[in-house]
């Protein structure tokens, strides 16, 4: 029953969607612009699955990475941001480092691939995407492989 109402509300906003531009009402992105949303929704569903029981770490992981990489091309189709797909990627690895570090958060099984692949992802797109949004000076970014070093040295000096 839960899926014919939501397929019901979907086929209802698409065809309100497409009436509008009839109307006079401009200004809105055409229906192709909504493509990543499909993304975006999936992880959300990978998510709710999640957190309503309990799921593994797989679903967090692919939760949280399929709702990033939706929102970051939804972004980028909707409104413009980033101009190519090159300027997509310091959000990419943001987004990738955020899964993997919620994967080692809900299972430390997964091993110390998860933790490092987080701990050098996440700084390196925060710190790309402050470049970027002109935020951070573009000659400190030329020390990015701190990050690296950074990231690689607790793993050195980790207990087996």
């Amino acid at each position: 029953m839960r899926a014919l109402v939501a397929s019901g509300i979907v086929l209802v906003a698409a065809g309100i969607y497409l009436l509008l531009p009839g109307f006079g009402v401009l200004g809105l992105p055409p229906i192709g612009a909504y493509w990543p949303a499909p993304i975006l929704l999936a992880g959300i569903i990978s998510l709710w699955a999640y957190f309503s029981r309990r799921g593994g770490p797989e679903e967090i992981f692919f939760g949280l990475a399929l709702t990033g990489l939706g929102a970051v091309l939804l972004l980028h189709t909707l409104r413009g941001y980033g101009a190519g797909v090159g300027d997509l990627l310091p959000a990419v690895f943001f987004v990738a480092g955020l899964a993997f570090l919620a994967r080692y958060g809900v299972d430390r099984s997964t091993g110390a691939s998860a933790l490092a692949l987080g701990l050098v992802l996440t700084p390196l797109g925060t710190f790309y995407l402050l470049v970027e949004q002109g935020l951070l000076n573009p000659a400190v970014a030329s020390f990015w492989p701190v990050l690296l070093i950074l990231g690689g040295l607790p793993l050195l000096f980790a207990r087996k």
